[in-house]
């Protein structure tokens, strides 16, 4: 059940290392209140890892290291090499260190906070996961007192939805306690609960019996559609029930989209499914693709039973990219790239055929005029965007160092002065919003969605324009633009929607 659950959570927002480490921690988490044995506890963990990963690899690295030598800080080194990253929150080095400093620290609660601390990484989780672990092994006369002090009683939690609250220690314990008791009652586990509390009651709603006929979505790859493309779902009508459901099936979609599918007379065995493939593509002369477009699946019986579900396909960035642009120099004349001191007097090798294998790009160098007056008039391709890192090289297919623009014009609701806008890249860009420039940077760096941003951003209601530069050195494009709401608990905007090109 913890493990199935932690799938579910991971998968919200991670995928593949970190979904495998959340099922391998949440089975060790849940294990440790039978068994005590920290070995036995990984064991048990990596059931739910596949032996492949990279996660796997580490932890029986990690264990085998522990038989040759004592020393952590050794293995530490080793484990860094071979499976660290510079990202800190990286999942697989950050989770082997809480399963080292589990094995060189004995059970002993400082030891063990110690040696994950000084390991370095995540260190509050790091710390906070090792020391769960031996909390639940060892309960609260497992802590020392002089860390008992530091700690208090209050927990504080808080998310970007929730303000913070302040809570105490065994009102946590205790709310645990009551969901463990009305799993219990409600047949969902069948452990036996002991020592609990005289005030501590199963407390939880008695769940929900399954409805007559069930509704569930599968989607058939990204949640996601743009102009020109199809998008397809797998809906799922499950019969609960020991009688033939007869009934009408409703495809509701939004203003933007059409369906191949929109009513249906179906037909449903008793305690079977049916499956069928719904095929989505937005309507044609659209003006504006919303970021937002919720679909409403229902079905509707004879006896007049109504089971329905609702999902979202999210609205593609449209934009608009112009380039590649690129510049080569001519190392018998000069002897390093000239950027600003020598330009070629046109960018993409149209001044001197003598300079190949020498390229550069200039991020300082207008390869259009960037006023952006003109743009919509300037050669370039609209393509989707799927996602906030933007797919860029499987749309830019010259090899190299090189520049392009992204254009990418939106409507919003409403006015904004204190917007936020996050840029994630691994190299030089400018960004302009409005005609304004308001970010840049020169520098080379190892890509994370949150390098660079700036607050107090002033978006109009109505139609609003980003400009994006971005240049590419190394291997590949790396570079998102993300745009957050601080007047919504820093939420990011989904209540845009991209300008559609003409004709």
């Amino acid at each position: 059940m913890a493990v199935r659950y932690s799938k579910m959570d991971g998968r919200i927002d991670h995928d593949s290392e970190s979904i495998y480490g959340e099922q391998f921690l949440s089975a060790i988490e849940a294990s440790a209140f039978f068994e005590k044995d920290i070995a036995r506890l990984i064991q048990n963990g990596l059931v739910y890892v596949p032996n492949n990963s990279g996660l796997s690899i580490c932890i029986q690295y990690i264990i085998n290291e522990h038989f040759i030598d004592t020393d952590w800080r050794k293995t530490r080194r080793k484990i860094v090499s071979r499976f660290g990253s510079s990202d800190a929150s990286y999942s697989v080095i950050n989770i082997g260190i809480v399963i080292m400093a589990l094995l060189h620290g004995h059970g002993d609660f400082e030891k063990t906070l110690l040696i994950a601390v000084n390991s370095g990484y995540d260190t509050d989780c790091t710390a906070a996961t090792a020391c769960a672990i031996l909390g639940i092994i060892n309960g609260a006369d497992g802590i020392p007192c002089a860390l008992k002090d530091k700690i208090g009683d209050e927990i504080e939690t808080g998310t970007i939805s929730i303000e913070p609250k302040k809570h105490l220690m065994e009102n946590l314990v205790k709310d645990t306690c009551e969901a463990g008791l009305s799993m219990a009652r409600d047949g969902i586990i069948s452990t036996a609960i002991i020592r609990v509390p005289e005030n501590v009651k199963a407390s939880l709603p008695l769940p929900v019996k399954n409805p007559v006929v069930s509704v569930d979505i599968l989607y058939n790859g990204m949640p996601s559609i743009g102009p020109g493309e199809k998008a397809m779902v797998t809906v799922v009508l499950k019969n609960n029930t020991n009688k033939q459901k007869t009934g009408t099936l409703f495809i509701k979609t939004p203003e933007a989209l059409q369906t191949n599918i929109e009513k249906m007379k179906l037909r449903i065995s008793p305690q079977s499914e049916i499956q069928m493939g719904v095929e989505f593509e937005t309507k044609p002369g659209l003006s504006a693709l919303p970021q937002k477009n919720i679909t409403t699946v229902q079905f509707v019986s004879n006896e007049k039973e109504v089971a329905e579900k609702s999902f979202g396909l999210s609205g593609a960035y449209r934009m608009k990219l112009i380039g590649p642009f690129f510049d080569n120099y001519d190392t018998e004349k000069y002897g390093s790239d000239p950027y600003k001191d020598v330009q070629q007097k046109l960018a993409n090798v149209n001044a001197d055929l003598f300079a190949m294998f020498n390229g550069y790009v200039n991020i300082d160098r207008q390869y259009i005029d960037e006023t952006f007056a003109e743009v919509d008039e300037i050669e370039g391709e609209y393509d989707n965007f799927h996602t906030d890192r933007f797919e860029i090289d499987e749309k830019v297919g010259y090899k190299g160092p090189c520049c392009i623009y992204l254009i990418y014009d939106f409507i919003c609701p409403e006015e904004y002065d204190n917007a936020a806008i996050f840029i994630g890249n691994n190299d030089a860009y400018k960004v302009w919003l409005n005609g304004k420039l308001v970010m840049e940077s020169a520098k080379s760096t190892m890509y994370m969605p949150y390098n660079n941003y700036k607050h107090d951003v002033h978006i109009k209601k109505g139609t609003n324009r980003i400009a994006m530069k971005i240049v590419r050195i190394g291997k590949g494009f790396e570079f998102s633009c993300m745009l957050r709401n601080v007047r919504n608990n820093h939420h990011w905007f989904v209540d845009l929607a991209s300008i559609l090109e003409k004709g």
